[in-house]
């Protein structure tokens, strides 16, 4: 039988290791990445949108649900100058997906664009 420090112990570490899957992470435009229970899909795209007056950031791609239950995702994805300025924040979701499921990707941008981001970083956003 364990005793409650294990299972506190045991609990703490599982809360780890789902707080590091879901935790801000670098990644690479054009490249798959995953985020908790979602895997953004290779090709994913960065490009400047002006329908509503000064350029801002338009990200467009999939997302894929790789867990074994349904569930919507909602990543943050920030742009990042080499002095650590965040030039742009970009928030996508899904709809609800069933396990193994894929949709595009719809995402709201806050921030101009520009071209000389040195970073971007991807996060679950909740």
């Amino acid at each position: 039988m364990k005793s409650i420090m294990e299972a506190f112990t045991e609990a703490a570490e599982s809360q780890q290791v789902e707080d590091d899957r879901n935790a801000p992470r670098e990644v690479t435009r054009g490249k798959a990445f995953t985020i908790g229970s979602h895997k953004v899909l290779e090709g994913w795209k960065v490009k400047a949108e002006s329908s509503f007056g000064d350029a801002e950031f338009q990200v467009s791609g999939k997302a894929k649900n790789v867990s074994e239950a349904t569930s919507t995702m909602f990543i943050h994805i920030k742009f990042i100058s080499k002095s650590g300025e965040v030039l742009g924040n970009v928030d996508c979701s899904t709809g609800d997906l069933e396990p193994g499921q894929t949709e595009r990707m719809s995402c709201l941008s806050d921030g101009q664009y520009t071209s000389k981001y040195d970073k971007v970083t991807a996060e679950a956003d909740f």
